[in-house]
């Protein structure tokens, strides 16, 4: 991964975990009932964040409505028609943030890990 080196250098400053937060907003569902490991990685190749994690479908009625009910609020666009199809949660491993100009944000390539938890 180029510049990852870079957090290994005297005077590394780490991306705040809030700016890869702020980026992971979307994923695709491939075959994750299968392989529950996942990568997402959202547009932005010049700040890119790149989460690896595992996937849980929700099938709790409740959390799906919350799911719903969020997603509506966000895009003001529901989910009904998609009503029968899996949602998946993503309970991440590691992210990876880099910035590729240094001038637009103060803070290196970053790595956070995350317990299995």
């Amino acid at each position: 991964m180029p510049g990852y080196s870079m957090m290994f250098q005297k005077g590394w400053k780490a991306l705040p975990w809030t700016w890869a937060d702020e980026r992971l907003s979307t994923a695709h569902n491939y075959n994750l009932a299968a392989n529950p490991s996942c990568v997402i990685c959202p547009e932005g190749a010049s700040e890119a964040v790149i989460l690896e994690g595992l996937t849980q479908e929700l099938k709790d009625p409740n959390v799906r409505r919350q799911v719903r009910d969020a997603y509506k609020k966000k895009y003001d666009s529901d989910l009904d028609s998609y009503s029968a199809d899996p949602i998946y949660a993503v309970r991440p491993r590691v992210v990876f943030g880099l910035v590729e100009s240094s001038d637009k944000i103060h803070g290196n390539t970053t790595r956070w890990r995350f317990s299995a938890s």
